[in-house]
């Protein structure tokens, strides 16, 4: 054999055994990190396994425990208690309302308010806010309070709303008070002062006029307060508003229209007027009040021809 061909076959049998050598290493590598590993977990274990020990509780701690355990047992307690103490007041025949009381009914009759469905109720069950919610759908009702009368009894006192004011209609009249409220449908003429000249279409009790109307009628509330003090608010029977520049007033039983203009200046108005009154008595006629005094204007009196 050449000593060339041997020179290659010793450089092969080199490369073959650095090969080997190379994955022995490696081999035995894998094998060391395989046991760091399985050795560090059995470490974890044992540290599991090993009981830790409880830390002592200092003397301050223990009574803040044993005061807080007795707290709880306390309240839990009390909540038994009151959990007894509330089923027996609404379950307790005791409690069960036996009369109502109303104070303050003047035209509305106590059938009307419907409120003796309550009775046999516990009193601690009714809600007082509904009562009240339910009774002013009575267009009567302004303002109502209810008070529970321990153990079985119900107050219920109520402000009714008057009958200041008349709106003829078609079928009768509606009685309405001073705010503008419409109360009750009726044929019967109270004699009360009828508003005419009105633009609210909807007249329904329980409804209320249109804001236009009710401007208008503050007005009035003001014309009337000082008709009052000429005494003459009794006798007069109708007011137009069609105009809050002229308000109309009509005395049927002295044959007179007063032209009142504007709701201002009324206390000097008043005083022309109780003296035209005054001096015409008998008269039918006109009384004309609706100038600017200030101007120079001067109040009148015409008298209606009867032809």
């Amino acid at each position: 054999m050449s000593n060339k061909k041997k020179k290659v076959i010793e450089q092969n049998q080199t490369i073959k055994d650095n090969r080997v050598r190379q994955k022995r290493k490696s081999t035995k590598g894998k094998k060391v990190v395989v046991q760091e590993t399985t050795t560090q977990h059995k470490n974890i274990e044992e540290q599991k396994s090993i009981p830790k020990r409880k830390r002592v509780l200092t003397k301050e701690e223990i009574i803040r425990k044993k005061k807080k355990i007795k707290n709880t047992i306390r309240f839990i307690i009390l909540l038994i208690i009151m959990l007894g103490i509330g089923a027996f007041l609404c379950t307790s025949k005791v409690f069960k309302i036996q009369e109502i009381k109303i104070f303050g009914n003047e035209q509305i009759m106590k059938e009307e308010l419907q409120v003796e469905d309550k009775i046999g109720h516990n009193i601690f069950l009714i809600s007082k806010i509904k009562i009240e919610k339910d009774l002013k759908k009575n267009p009567y009702v302004k303002k109502v309070t209810t008070k529970k009368v321990l153990p079985n009894k119900l107050e219920i006192t109520i402000e009714e709303r008057q009958k200041d004011f008349m709106i003829k209609t078609e079928d009768g009249y509606i009685y309405m008070d001073k705010q503008g409220y419409l109360l009750e449908k009726s044929s019967i003429n109270l004699e009360k002062i009828i508003l005419t000249g009105y633009t609210t279409k909807e007249l329904e009790p329980g409804k209320r006029l249109e804001d236009e109307d009710l401007e208008k009628l503050e007005d009035i509330r003001n014309i009337i307060k000082n008709c009052k003090k000429i005494e003459i608010y009794d006798i007069i029977t109708t007011i137009d508003i069609s105009d809050e520049d002229e308000y109309i007033i009509y005395i049927e039983s002295m044959r007179k229209l007063i032209y009142i203009g504007d709701s201002s200046n009324l206390a000097n108005k008043m005083l022309f007027i109780e003296d035209m009154l005054e001096k015409e008595q008998g008269k039918e006629g006109k009384i004309f009040v609706n100038g600017d005094f200030s101007e120079g204007f001067q109040a009148y009196f015409r008298e209606e021809s009867n032809q």
